[in-house]
């Protein structure tokens, strides 16, 4: 064969078959973390092999993307103290207020102490403000005679004659001047002593007061701390369900709050040293660049958090002046370490290495000569080529390139993964409607209502009768009459010794009696009042409307203890479709698809809001597991009808929840099988204008099951191929 036809013949099968790809990735630059389990796989390729190519220009990309996403900023609210578990007051998707209580401990003894100790400054008031009142009376009393005295003594001393007079002694005498002189010193005396009893009673008082105040105070405060309360501003965004037993904790996590205003990105744990190293960190979303600021933290931060968590988190803040990006939207964090554009680069295996260096073997002049040359960047399967080689001169490799006739133009679209899972009502707080009687003997007689069933505040629960002890009803009624008699006595005491002039003090003690009494007679009455009235109880009454989701089986004639719970009543506000949710896919924000059948078996959609947030952003102590759908109370309601049937076990009765997570719009699209993974670094064949055919790399985003999403190295409108 002739010299140029040879030539020929190998530079058209190079450039129009066998071109060399454009270089993206180097080191480990394109691999994507988008927070998934499953793996992507490895698509094998059609290939074709040559023996020779051509040296020409491509680009390296050193990036690397991180899964992402938007919340809002957390605080964790933990108990200060050991305490019992007795109620959620807030649930998740609730708006709080910094104080407000999330979960009520068991504080009885303490709400005990609390009033005993309330009841004590009330009577210690009491007493001061009588005794006061009767201090200050003695003391302007006092004052008033000593003033008296005093404008008697002015008189008669500008009345007094001049000791040398005759007549002074005489007059002396005669206008008592000694003994209102004396009288106007005692009644100095007395004032003062009035006075400083009033002053010392009024500091004592002060004194005794604040103690009392300070006790109160810390029993409030002990209160307080059995209490889990908000610690911000903010919606309920996680619970830790206590299903294990009421004892919790001290310094346990019972909730997070969010504030939605305060939007951060949360995305994999990224060290001060990774940040520094990158020439640009940004934000992706919906194919828009979005400027970040990243939050560092020290590595007594780090350990403290990785010995807590076990899984280390790093959080960016965004610039979103248009308020573009949600909470719980997803977003990718960009790392870019280095860019190289427009390079010259053979194939890896087209470079050799010995002792002198690296090296090529060049085809020129019908054969083939050794040549050694100096390389930069490199990825899986592409190096570039610092010197030694010229743009379009071809050394000898063994390469392969995927191609075929399935053609497909690249456009951009919308990636996105999906969820489905099954679903359960959830119902985390309940009333309990408990036997009220006190006073007698309770016995069950019929259940008016069924589980699940919807119910009204004061619908009838249960019909029961109550056998009275008519023994002690008597009793208590004949203490009530002696009671009226010693109260009428008292106040026959109380006129007499008015009528006779008796003295404030002694007509107040007489008061205080009566009073006393008629607050016994006032107890008792509501004793004998509710005797009566458990007495003539038919009927157990819902003490607020909600969902019967648990019910103690009576049957006619059993006995129902005093405060036993006869059934359990759940508001339709508190009730949420439960999902298990183990990796953590679903966000705060998120919107859920639910199916479910109606009473009649009729299939029935509806949408939910996922209302607990993305573990990634809770500490392991609130990560249930689980995510919790909130649905609209209506529709709640008919689901609970369907469930009548389920035997109390509210997880028996199955909802599909599907959602759409994860999505990423306006991106270019790539499918999935015209990919190729080579050490990490992802090819397709892309077909020129001209009909010719190159491998290039790109940066893939992301990807679901029928795309890849491109970060950098391919554009709308080329076309790619593949067998």
């Amino acid at each position: 064969m002739k010299k140029h036809d040879l030539n020929k013949k190998i530079l058209s099968s190079a450039v129009l078959l066998f071109a060399i790809p454009s270089m993206v990735l180097g080191g480990c630059g394109n691999k994507y973390d988008d927070g998934r389990n499953d793996d992507i796989a490895l698509i094998d390729p059609v290939s074709v092999s040559v023996s020779c190519v051509p040296v020409q220009k491509h680009s390296f990309y050193d990036e690397k993307a991180l899964f992402a996403i938007c919340s809002p900023s957390v605080t964790e609210c933990s108990f200060q103290a050991d305490s019992y578990f007795k109620s959620y007051d807030k649930m998740p998707g609730e708006t709080v207020k910094k104080g407000d209580v999330l979960i009520s401990g068991d504080t009885e003894q303490l709400d005990e102490k609390i009033k005993s100790q309330t009841e004590k400054i009330a009577d210690m008031d009491e007493n001061y403000n009588d005794n006061h009142d009767g201090l200050q009376n003695q003391y302007s009393k006092a004052k008033s005679e000593y003033e008296n005295y005093l404008k008697i003594m002015d008189n008669l001393n500008s009345q007094k004659p001049d000791e040398s007079d005759p007549g002074y002694e005489q007059w002396l005498e005669k206008n008592k001047y000694s003994y209102y002189d004396g009288q106007t010193r005692y009644a100095y005396i007395e004032m003062c002593n009035n006075e400083l009893q009033l002053k010392e009673t009024e500091e004592l008082y002060k004194l005794d007061r604040d103690h009392e105040n300070k006790v109160l105070q810390r029993l409030y405060n002990q209160k307080r701390s059995k209490q889990l309360t908000s610690e911000a501003d903010g919606v309920v965004i996680a619970l830790n369900y206590f299903e294990n037993g009421p004892y919790i904790s001290k310094n346990a996590l019972g909730m997070a709050v969010g504030d939605l205003s305060a939007k951060e990105i949360r995305t994999s744990y990224i060290s001060q040293g990774v940040y520094n190293k990158a020439k640009d960190v940004y934000a992706l979303a919906d194919g828009k660049r979005y400027e970040v600021e990243f939050h560092p933290m020290n590595n007594q931060e780090y350990e403290l958090l990785n010995k807590k968590n076990g899984v280390v988190y790093s959080t960016f803040s965004i610039e979103d002046p248009n308020n573009e990006i949600s909470i719980g939207d997803y977003l990718v964090i960009v790392l870019v370490n280095d860019v190289t554009k427009d390079v010259l680069s053979v194939p890896k295996s087209a470079v050799g290495k010995d002792a002198s260096g690296e090296f090529v073997y060049v085809f020129e002049n019908d054969s083939y000569t050794e040549r050694y040359i100096r390389t930069g960047h490199s990825d899986g399967a592409f190096i570039e080529v610092l010197s030694g080689l010229e743009e379009g001169e071809t050394v000898k490799c063994d390469y392969k390139m995927k191609g075929g006739a399935t053609e497909h133009v690249l456009k951009k679209g919308t990636v996105s993964n999906s969820f489905s899972e099954n679903g359960y009502l959830f119902y985390p707080s309940q009333k309990n409607v408990e036997n009220p009687v006190q006073y007698g003997v309770t016995y069950f007689d019929e259940l008016c209502v069924g589980r699940y069933e919807t119910v009204e505040k004061g619908q009838t629960i249960a019909k029961v009768h109550v056998v009275s002890d008519s023994i002690e009803i008597e009793r208590t009624a004949r203490q009530l009459q002696r009671l009226d008699e010693r109260i009428a006595s008292a106040e026959a005491d109380y006129k007499k010794s008015k009528d006779s002039g008796a003295d404030e003090y002694t007509l107040k003690d007489l008061q205080k009696n009566i009073d006393r009494l008629k607050e016994q007679r006032n107890e008792l009455n509501k004793t004998l009042s509710d005797m009566k009235s458990d007495a003539n109880l038919k009927e157990i009454k819902a003490p607020v409307s909600g969902i019967v989701t648990d019910i103690t089986w009576y049957n006619a004639g059993d006995i129902i203890n005093a405060g036993a719970t006869v059934v359990k009543i759940s508001d339709e506000s508190s009730c949420f479709i439960v999902v298990q949710d183990k990796d953590g896919k679903l966000s705060y924000g998120n919107t859920a698809n639910v199916s479910y059948k109606d009473t009649t078996g009729a299939q029935k959609a509806t949408t939910g809001t996922v209302v607990t947030a993305n573990p990634m952003v809770l500490s392991e102590e609130l990560k249930m597991g689980y995510a919790l759908i909130k649905l609209d109370p209506e529709v709640v309601a008919e689901m609970a009808l369907t469930n009548q049937n389920s035997y109390g076990m509210w997880n028996v009765q199955r909802f599909g929840i599907t959602a759409t997570i994860r999505d990423m719009d306006d991106v270019v699209l790539v499918p999935r099988a015209a990919v190729t993974e080579i050490s990490g670094t992802s090819y397709v064949t892309v077909k020129d204008e001209n009909g010719s055919l190159r491998m290039v790399s790109f940066v893939a985003g992301g990807s679901d099951s029928s795309y890849y999403w491109v970060l950098e190295g391919l554009e709308e409108g080329q076309t790619v191929c593949w067998e």
